[in-house]
Formats: structure tokens, sequence, C-alpha cells
């Protein structure tokens, strides 16, 4: 199968936002600012071969390509600006005015793929319970309406001025969209690892309750002298210790998402953000020790005492 994981950090995106396009005002064509250097989130994607397109794929996708036809129009947009600005006829300011309406529309059009893409990934990760989903999806829909509604207000801009004020208001409005960007984010990655301690106590559930089983048999050749015993318990009791260490980082990252839906971060949504990988990055590692000890208690089931 193909799978597209995204990573932490961001996305392509805020090139749209953070970049300050402006539409060409009738006084000054300095109000579009033609900036296109990187955005300040950056989406990081890893993908695996596989034989079939999920829907998170499609949405990717989707996504990417939008990013391309962005792009393009701005380039189409830079060259109307800079005839508007060179020769001030009323044609030049017709088609100012309809690339300007062209490159707002493609830029909302970033933002509502964009989360589709955070939705579809959202419901394909395994772990994120159905209140998380519900509660999240129920957020994207809501800006989804939003941005699909304001670009059909652009169309019906009647001036430079007008399309000026649509474009500060998407911009306002990408501030608090982005706070929830990285609410999903963080809910997919804490799925991913309550996933993963789910999968590990279903483990070393089965290895204990294996270990038992041996410690009460008494048949010659297959019991254990006490000393191996010992050594069995330890690795669980290791194991155990390890998953109430991953439990207790996922409840510290939970703690930290919470706060962030609340905005007790304010507009700072990188802090929080890191805070939260940080925190279910360790419980992961947790994780991959307790494997390892469960690794050595298959081991030491597996090594005949003579």
């Amino acid at each position: 199968m193909r799978k597209v994981a995204i990573l932490s950090s961001v996305l392509i995106l805020f090139l749209v936002f953070t970049s300050g396009h402006r539409t060409i005002g009738i006084t000054s064509a300095q109000d579009i600012n033609e900036s296109t250097s990187e955005p300040d989130l950056v989406s990081e994607v890893i993908v695996e071969k596989s034989d079939t397109i999920s829907e998170y794929d499609e949405k990717l996708q989707k996504y990417s390509q939008t990013i391309e036809d962005y792009r393009r129009e701005h380039d189409v947009y830079r060259v109307a600006r800079a005839q508007y600005i060179r020769s001030k006829t009323q044609k030049a300011k017709t088609d100012a005015k309809e690339s300007t309406i062209n490159l707002l529309k493609l830029r909302d059009d970033v933002a509502i793929t964009y989360l589709e893409v955070l939705k579809a990934k959202l419901n394909e990760t395994e772990g994120v319970s159905d209140a998380r989903f519900e509660g999240l999806a129920f957020k994207i829909d809501e800006e989804i309406f939003w941005y699909e509604k304001h670009k059909n207000i652009i169309a019906s801009a009647g001036s430079l001025e007008d399309l000026v004020a649509d474009s500060d208001e998407a911009k306002t409005r990408q501030k608090l969209t982005e706070r929830l960007y990285y609410e999903v984010l963080s809910n997919v990655s804490y799925g991913k690892v309550s996933n993963y301690r789910e999968r590990v106590k279903e483990d070393l559930d089965a290895l204990r309750e294996k270990v038992d089983e041996i410690r009460v048999d008494e048949r010659v050749g297959l019991s254990f002298s006490n000393r191996k015993m010992q050594i069995l318990d330890r690795w669980i009791f290791e194991a155990e210790n390890l998953l109430i260490r991953t439990l207790d980082k996922q409840e510290q990252a939970d703690d930290v998402i919470n706060d962030m839906v609340q905005n007790k971060y304010q507009l700072n949504k990188v802090k929080p953000y890191n805070e939260i990988m940080e925190a279910l990055s360790e419980g992961k590692q947790f994780l991959k020790e307790a494997s390892s000890y469960l690794i050595e208690v298959i081991k030491e089931i597996k090594i005949a005492e003579y």
C-alpha cells in the first residue's frame, strides 16, 4: 500500500497568507507585496510505495496541484501588476483586478484543500478517538465553509479597494485557522502514540499471561528455575513502568493541546506544538524501550535450562 504521512512542522500554504499579498490600489500599485520567499510552515511528507491510493493521498495530490496553480497565477498577477504600474491605463487596471481576483480565490482554495488533507489524515490515523475526530472534523468543516463563502464574495468585488479589504479579511481569518492546523497535527501525533502504546500493551499482556502459565507449570523440562522466573519478571516489570511513563507523557502533551485550544498561548502556535511533539517523542522512545524488554522476555523463554 502507498502511505503518505505528514510529520511535524508545518505547511507550504503559509506562502500564500504570510507573504502579505495585497491587491493593487488605485493610487499606488505598491500595495501588493510580491514576495515569493519560503513560507513560515513547510509540510514534510514521507511517501511509501503501495498499490492503492487512499483518500488522504488524493487530498494531498489535490492540495499540491492547488499550490502549483497558485504559483502560476501569482506569476500572471506579477505581470499584470507591472503593466498597471507602468501604464496606469483602464485596461491594465481591469487586467490587474481580474488577476487579483483569481489569485485571491486560489489562495482560499489552498486553505480549503489543506484543511481537507488534515481531515483525511485525521480520519485514517489509528489511535485518534471518535470524540477527538468528531470535534476536530466539525472545526475543519466550519473553516472550509468560511473560505468557500469568502471565495464566492471575492468574485463580486466592485473595485480594487474591495479586494484589498477581502484580502485582509482572509489574512486575519488565517491567523485563527493556523491554530487549528497545529491542533489537528498534534492530535494526529497523539493518536499514533496512543495506537503504539496499545499495541505494546497487548504484547505485554500476552507475554505476562504466558509467563504466569510457565510459573505454575511443574512438568519436567518445561518448568523454569526461580532465577529464570526472576529475570522474566524483571523485564516485564520494566516494560510496565515504561508504559506508565508513556501515559504520563501523553497526558502532558494533552494538557498543552488543551491550553493551545483555549488560546492560552495567544497567537504563538509553534511553542506549544514543539512542546507537544517533544513530550510525544519521549513517550515513543519509552515504548521502543518497552518493546526491547519484551523481546528479551521472548529470548529468555526460548533459552533452555540445563
